[in-house]
């Protein structure tokens, strides 16, 4: 009975570790993520685009040509 009782507070232990080690690790890497992610702004999701060329045709299509512009992050 006792050895049984013995496993039992082992696994609950080992539980208990892990919870607070990925509290743990949670609390570190948080705010880093936190401060990453407040430096990306919204022109990293955007393209600028400038019209080369349009060919307009008499079935109702059309050819445009793009090309795209570099831009300095």
């Amino acid at each position: 009975m006792k050895k049984s009782q013995a496993n039992i507070i082992t696994v609950v232990l080992l539980i208990m570790i892990a919870l607070i080690s990925v509290i743990i690790v949670w609390n570190v890497v948080r705010p880093l993520i936190k401060k990453s992610v407040s430096k990306i702004g919204t022109e990293a999701f955007t393209v600028s685009l400038e019209i080369k060329n349009v060919e307009l045709f008499v079935d109702g299509g059309a050819k445009i040509t793009v090309k795209r512009k570099r831009r300095r992050l």
